[in-house]
């Protein structure tokens, strides 16, 4: 047995050394080593967890005013485009929901004269979806007003949660033909909108507290 682990086992066993050394070198040199392998085990702290890179640009974060991108799309295709808005916030979730009231205020005057439109339904929308609704009897499901942002938070598994009103389900307005192109141009508007900051693992998105699995990235 080497003199070093001999050494480590009388310092560690201290009398229970002895009793072991009679049964011989290789009983105490496996003894010796065993309980130092243990200490060192014991003594292994966890390495602390590595930030993500969504977390690392959050923790970039300065406040202030700043230049985003808003995202619109053309009536006969799903591609998007953006649009810069100047907008001001003090958190990261305050920046997206100012980049996303932009967005629910939809295209100005001159993207709309350009051809530019947004798959969100406007209040015109929502009202008319809400009387062809009462006309057939059918509940709308909201009361023909604006789409809002009704929650807007970071969730414990690092993703978004944005919460819409009830008036967002005016997308759907039941013309099954029209609903794969809506429903793409409306999902590329909002990832395309929330997405370029990379502040968070992904989105989720609901209406009322309700999540489709249709709206969703």
């Amino acid at each position: 047995m080497p003199r070093g682990l001999a050494a480590v086992g009388r310092a560690v066993l201290g009398p229970a050394a002895r009793s072991l050394a009679a049964l011989g070198p290789a009983a105490f040199g496996m003894a010796a080593l065993g309980l130092a392998l243990g200490v060192a085990a014991c003594d292994r702290s966890e390495s602390p967890r590595r930030p993500t890179l969504a977390e690392q640009r959050r923790a970039g974060f300065h406040a202030g005013p700043r230049d985003v991108m808003v995202y619109f799309a053309r009536p006969e295709s799903c591609a998007v485009s953006g649009f810069a808005r100047h907008v001001a916030g003090d958190t990261p979730v305050a920046v997206v929901r100012a980049a996303l009231d932009s967005l629910l205020a939809g295209p100005h005057d001159d993207e709309r004269a350009a051809g530019w439109i947004s798959a969100i339904p406007d209040t015109a929308e929502t009202r008319r979806h809400l009387t062809s609704h009462r006309a057939f009897h059918l509940e709308a499901g909201h009361d023909g007003g604006p789409v809002e942002i009704r929650d807007l938070r970071e969730l414990p598994d690092g993703t978004l949660l944005v919460d819409f009103t009830a008036p967002m389900r005016a997308y759907d307005h039941g013309r099954t033909e029209e609903m794969p192109l809506r429903l793409c141009s409306l999902m590329r508007q909002l990832d395309s909108t929330v997405g370029q900051f990379g502040w968070w693992a992904g989105t989720r998105y609901a209406i009322e507290g309700e999540s489709k699995a249709a709206f969703q990235p």
